[in-house]
């Protein structure tokens, strides 16, 4: 059997909270977990191959003719609520080159039925997809073993849709390392990082409960890997790969102390020399643990500080304060550890007073970069309950979208968002001390040499419905 797993590009994505231009001037991201599901696959027969169309920066034709040429027996790809338009088209082309179709990703959590009414998926999995992926390749190539036994599959029979529960992988040290053979790695590069650069997670799932994020089942539950094995696989990249830098992409690095320092101190031990840097909150770091990761390579740390209102916060449950972005920030510059700071305009109950608050607090705080995002109320999430309790968005938008009722966009629920964000960006980027400061950065020189495309994007950021 042969198995194509798909990232299916974005262009049919309406509504992105993302600004487009600032983003995609950023750089692409490796498809991280089609890596680990081709290397569970291959680790067990199969032949597979992984199709990142927005890699290969091909539109809906070239995508169409590439999976049509891969000649596989199951397709998969991943999904989320927003891009579901483009999954659903990949999903299209694969049905008709003859595979069965598989789709995975946050999304089927939440719209497995809706998903499962096209006539171009066969399959989804709920949860945690290496296992679940491989049972069904499996009961695929041996029909007696039955799809009732596939952890996490939801799937179709006498014209109703079966769901076999949502998978959570618990052993995450008993799932082989991404395979980097499958993709180019040299294809993926980011501006506030050293290339080749790889990505890796040290655990999965999240104990916070943000109001603007889905986790789901998979992600409720926090699993973490063995600190040895981390090391084992940066090790591993840096060697095979010749990676410069690691980009560790966990909701919450640092959320367990004890876990974050003894992976520093094992990469202190075998003395290895590798930059890496995360994500993490501003009330999960401590002046000791950052002086331990600085002295093991940690070169970035982005902070979702969200808003600058202590309402607004407080409304999303972010459950951190001002003054705690005031001392994580301090503390990360007395370590000379790079921060990025991300910022949400235009959440439930926002104003002109509080999203001017949110712009004042990314200049007071000085990060080294910030991004603005547009408050886009996701399905499953608290924000689009109050978004619907304010009769700002339809019940049934997200719904109605799947099923392709309806055509327009999520409605912002401040006016004038992509004023905001446009003044936000260049309220941050534009003053003249932060410009001067960065004169000397030669990460800065770095990033605009590598991508020029960038620093305008900075200043004259478009807005999400590019």
């Amino acid at each position: 059997m042969k198995i194509l797993l798909v990232r299916y590009h974005d262009n049919d994505n309406i509504n992105s909270r993302e600004i487009k231009n600032v983003t995609g001037s950023m750089g692409i991201w490796p498809p991280l977990g089609l890596l680990y599901l081709g290397a569970m696959l291959k680790k067990h027969g199969y032949e597979v191959e992984i199709l990142d169309v927005v890699a290969r920066r091909l539109d809906s034709r070239g995508a169409g003719e590439m999976i049509s040429a891969s000649r596989a027996d199951l397709v998969g790809i991943t999904a989320t609520t927003p891009e579901i338009r483009g999954v659903l088209e990949a999903a299209h082309f694969a049905r008709a080159s003859g595979a069965k179709v598989v789709i995975g990703g946050p999304h089927l959590e939440i719209f497995p039925d809706e998903t499962l009414s096209s006539a171009d998926v066969d399959f989804a999995v709920q949860g945690d997809g290496e296992i679940p992926l491989l049972r069904l390749a499996q009961a695929l190539g041996s029909p007696a073993q039955g799809l009732s036994k596939v952890p996490g599959l939801v799937y179709k029979k006498d014209g109703s849709v079966i769901k076999n529960g949502i998978y959570v992988e618990t052993d995450l040290d008993g799932i082989p390392f991404p395979d980097w053979d499958l993709v180019d790695i040299d294809r993926y590069a980011r501006a506030d990082a050293l290339s080749p650069l790889a990505m890796m997670v040290s655990a999965r799932g999240c104990p916070y409960r943000c109001g603007f994020c889905f986790r789901g089942a998979s992600g409720m539950r926090t699993r973490f890997r063995d600190p040895v094995s981390i090391v084992d696989e940066m090790e591993y990249l840096h060697r095979r790969w010749k990676t410069r830098e690691i980009v560790f992409c966990n909701d919450t690095l640092t959320v367990r102390r004890d876990h974050i320092i003894a992976m520093c101190k094992e990469i202190l031990r075998r003395d290895l020399k590798i930059f890496w840097q995360g994500s993490t909150r501003v009330d999960a770091v401590d002046p000791e643990m950052l002086k331990v990761m600085k002295s093991s390579g940690c070169k970035q740390l982005k902070f979702g500080i969200e808003s600058g209102s202590e309402e607004i916060l407080e409304l999303m449950q972010k459950k951190i304060s001002k003054e705690q972005a005031v001392n994580a920030f301090r503390w990360c510059k007395k370590e000379k550890i790079r921060i990025g700071a991300y910022f949400i305009i235009g959440y439930a109950k926002e104003n002109e007073r509080t999203i001017q608050e949110t712009i004042d607090f990314a200049r007071e705080l000085d990060p080294d970069f910030a991004m603005f995002y547009a408050g886009i109320p996701l399905p499953g999430t608290d924000f689009h309950r109050l978004a619907v309790e304010e009769k700002k968005i339809d019940p049934d938008y997200w719904r109605d979208y799947i099923l392709g009722k309806r055509n327009d966009r999520v409605p912002y629920l401040v006016p004038d968002m992509e004023k905001w964000i446009r003044r936000a960006f260049r309220a941050f980027y534009g003053r003249p001390s932060f410009l001067l400061r960065k004169l000397s950065d030669v990460d800065v020189w770095h990033s605009a040499m590598k991508n020029p495309r960038l620093i305008f994007s900075l200043f004259f950021p478009g807005d999400r419905r590019n």
